[in-house]
């Protein structure tokens, strides 16, 4: 596996899933939403008239769930695309041309868009009533804590469907049989527009539990964070969503998109995701100062007594002492002792392991 060339220099933490692992989760989480709305398999659209009461026109599908790509291209900081299926169904619409109702089978159409990620920060009750699910995890990490509530800020990450317009000509994809009506397009494309911009709005990607910096926070709390999507050309599942976070109430740095822009290696082996050398969801990975200068080495320095000599992955401990004294009886005798030692605690780059030496 060949070790990423990103370096935490502006963030303390990275925490990069791949895309293949959030498509794992958008499967569950679609099946999470229609439970929560209390959808069945096949979702009915037909959209309010202006006095309340649902149109005759609007259609029956199975969506399948939605698919989010972390590869766009000439795409924003922060822009996913979204592909959403419609497996099969049908469309009831009203045909201009012939002056009458008509009906569109539908099999396998789909729809890719471009949309932005955002957070925002909810508390306990405005999370239980997005993702009762996400609203347990949370309430388990904190209750595991021992800490009180207040000392906790809870944020979530969505995306922004309420913007998307699949009217409109830019940002889409749209695969639908040129054969199909242009008036059964339109209206289903309409539908979609009253699906994603009403009931599905802000879809829940993640939600990040951290300390707030109201009170001491220990090393390793994350205080605050950002996102990134780094895509990935040569290999689209490897391609990264990373949360970019901070620890103990340090800053965020001043321009937050240089410095993600600056982190543009891949975090991902693919070989790591596909099986051939490993299978996991994503890597996370600590700024080696936090790690080593503010958490192990004053460990070593309270039992040592001394503070190392810094040599880039090295840290070394060096402490020399002597002493002498006289002492006369039948002869006059000089007692010289020194006794010295040396630590070394080195980082192994591309390994969980440090190595250590000394004499």
């Amino acid at each position: 596996m060949n070790d990423s060339k990103n370096l935490l220099t502006d963030f303390d933490l990275c925490l990069a899933i791949s895309q293949k692992a959030i498509n794992s989760q958008m499967a569950y989480a679609w099946k999470a939403w229609k439970r929560r709305k209390q959808f069945s398999d096949t979702l009915d659209i037909y959209p309010k008239k202006n006095d309340g009461t649902p149109s005759r026109f609007g259609l029956t599908a199975e969506i399948a769930p939605l698919e989010v790509s972390l590869n766009v291209e000439d795409g924003k900081l922060g822009q996913v695309k979204v592909t959403l299926t419609l497996k099969s169904g049908n469309v009831h619409y009203y045909d201009e041309d012939e002056e009458q109702a008509a009906d569109q089978a539908i099999s396998n159409w789909s729809l890719s868009f471009i949309t932005d990620l955002d957070k925002k920060p909810v508390d306990l009750e405005t999370i239980a009533s997005i993702d009762p699910a996400a609203y347990e995890t949370v309430q388990k990490t904190i209750d595991a804590s021992g800490l009180p509530d207040d000392v906790f800020s809870i944020e979530y990450l969505f995306m922004k469907l309420t913007e998307v317009d699949l009217l409109l000509s830019d940002n889409k994809n749209v695969s639908i049989p040129a054969a199909v009506s242009q008036y059964a397009r339109t209206r289903t494309l309409s539908c979609l527009n009253n699906l994603l911009q009403g009931e599905m709005g802000e879809f829940m990607l993640g939600t990040v539990v951290r300390r707030n910096t109201k009170h001491q926070t220990p090393t390793f709390a994350m205080t605050d964070f950002v996102f990134d999507v780094h895509a990935n050309w040569k290999a689209a599942d490897a391609a990264a969503l990373s949360y970019l976070g901070m620890f103990s109430g340090r800053n965020l740095p001043d321009d937050r998109n240089a410095a993600r822009i600056k982190l543009s290696d891949d975090w991902i082996n693919p070989a790591m995701i596909d099986g051939t050398q490993g299978l996991v969801s994503g890597i996370m990975a600590i700024r080696k100062e936090v790690l080593l200068d503010n958490y192990l080495m004053p460990q070593f320095m309270k039992e040592l007594g001394a503070s190392p000599v810094v040599d880039g992955l090295k840290r070394r401990f060096v402490f020399q002492d002597s002493s002498s004294h006289t002492s006369r009886d039948l002869v006059d005798r000089k007692v010289e002792q020194s006794r010295s030692y040396w630590l070394e605690i080195a980082i192994a780059p591309g390994t969980n392991r440090l190595d250590i030496s000394g004499s």
